[in-house]
């Protein structure tokens, strides 16, 4: 200051700088709870840098044998289609009447019958069993059971066995276990009479399409009545494909 002696002024700059240092001082001095709770963030951080240090910044991923997996696809595709392929043959009409059977070809039979356990076998059929004498099959379990019969009622019964691959979780190798112990007697299948059946039961049919369904009401509408289900087969909503999968499941009520 002016008109100070020098010390003075010394000695007045030193408590000023030595105020500063202790409120710095009083400022960043910790309890002993917060020293703790530095310590541990301080831990923590340095475990992190370690383990950073530790781990590389990418894992290395082993390529995946794909040629081997389209492999195994393709044999699985094929054993699938080797059991597909046995339920698949002609349409037969019955000349004395208008029932309209499915049989297999010799050829598709043979490569079942190459197939054929020996010894006496538990058999099976399915359009009159229940529950409980499906789940005497091997494989088939109570759930399995009520898919089956759930799947038999909304189709009206089973045409051929072959349509138990329909079911829902039915696969290649559970159906090559029940083949030689099932049979289908085609005679119990409930027909649809194309004259009477409503649109509301036909589109519960797996097999009918809502055009269709929707076609046959309008043919009933102007024509009033099918002579025979042949007569399906000219609607514009039906194809050939479409014809052989339900004429079994059709009837003109005669």
């Amino acid at each position: 200051m002016p008109g100070l002696p020098d010390w003075r002024q010394d000695s007045q700059v030193t408590d000023v700088t030595m105020k500063i240092v202790q409120r710095i001082m009083d400022y960043c001095t910790l309890s002993r709870s917060e020293l703790r709770g530095a310590l541990i963030l301080i831990g923590i951080l340095f475990a992190l840098i370690i383990v950073r240090l530790l781990i590389p910044d990418e894992t290395a991923i082993a390529d995946s044998d794909f040629p081997v997996f389209y492999r195994e696809i393709q044999a699985f595709e094929e054993h699938v289609g080797s059991y597909q392929s046995a339920a698949v043959g002609t349409y037969e009409k019955d000349p004395n009447s208008e029932a309209i059977t499915f049989v297999r070809s010799e050829t598709q039979d043979s490569v079942l019958k190459s197939h054929r356990p020996t010894g006496t076998l538990l058999m099976i059929e399915l359009n009159s069993a229940d529950t409980l004498d499906l789940q005497r099959l091997n494989g088939i379990g109570p759930a399995f059971a009520r898919r089956i019969t759930a799947y038999r009622n909304r189709l009206g019964g089973f045409l051929w066995k072959s349509q138990l691959l329909e079911v829902w979780g039915m696969d290649s190798s559970r159906y090559q276990k029940l083949f030689f112990s099932v049979s289908v007697d085609s005679t119990l299948v409930k027909k649809m009479d194309v004259n009477t059946v409503t649109f509301k039961e036909m589109i519960h049919h797996p097999y009918m399409p809502y055009e269709l369904a929707k076609s046959i009401i309008v043919y009933r509408q102007k024509q009033r009545r099918f002579q025979s289900i042949e007569e399906v087969r000219t609607l514009e909503s039906c194809n050939e494909s479409l014809f052989r999968k339900l004429s079994g499941y059709l009837s003109a009520g005669n």
